[in-house]
């Protein structure tokens, strides 16, 4: 069953949105030194980031709306994948991800090399890079004006977290109650930090 052909997997791989050009990027553990600013970096432990990029970039190829989203916004990882998705892999790419991963912390290695250790998982990656394109906004109102300095708040989110009971009947369920609105009686008792 496996070996045949699958029509919809073909016309989906086959779609004419589909880029011709090479979006993959190299792992850092595997690519060569790269020249910032008078210094050498090599980037190990990239593949988190790297399944981002791709999966960005096909996403921006794919889905038109998802297309319009990302023109129009700023965040560097977006434009990122843009670029990738319309010119491939560069050195210019490369360089790009050397700087976007510079919120890995740097140590200095044998011959003056920076090293870079971006080794985290997706989430992290997300969290971090895409705090500025947030997937959600938690719209928050204090029923209680008087208790509340701010009355109305907004949370951006980069990610949708929903709790699965069972199985992933309940999928459609979770995200209605996600996006469902509440009232919370008591705001003081919410923490959220500001980005």
């Amino acid at each position: 069953m496996y070996m045949r052909s699958s029509p919809e997997i073909d016309q989906i791989l086959n779609r004419k949105t589909r880029s011709n050009l090479n979006t993959l990027l190299i792992n850092g553990n595997i690519s060569t030194l790269l020249r910032r600013m008078k210094k050498k970096y090599i980037v190990n432990k990239t593949c988190s980031f790297d399944s981002i990029a791709f999966i960005l970039s096909m996403a921006y190829l794919d889905h038109p709306q998802y297309k319009s989203f990302v023109d129009v916004s700023d965040n560097t990882l977006l434009q990122f994948c843009k670029h990738l998705a319309l010119n491939g892999t560069s050195k210019i790419s490369y360089m790009t991800r050397l700087k976007i991963l510079g919120i890995f912390d740097e140590q200095e290695s044998i011959n003056n090399v920076r090293v870079i250790d971006a080794r985290c998982n997706v989430l992290f990656i997300i969290t971090k890079l895409l705090k500025t394109a947030p997937s959600a906004i938690e719209h928050m109102i204090c029923s209680n004006n008087i208790n509340c300095p701010q009355s109305t708040r907004d949370v951006p989110s980069p990610t949708i977290i929903v709790r699965l009971k069972n199985n992933m009947q309940d999928l459609n369920n979770a995200l209605n109650l996600y996006v469902f609105p509440k009232e919370i009686e008591n705001v003081h008792q919410i923490n959220v930090q500001e980005q």
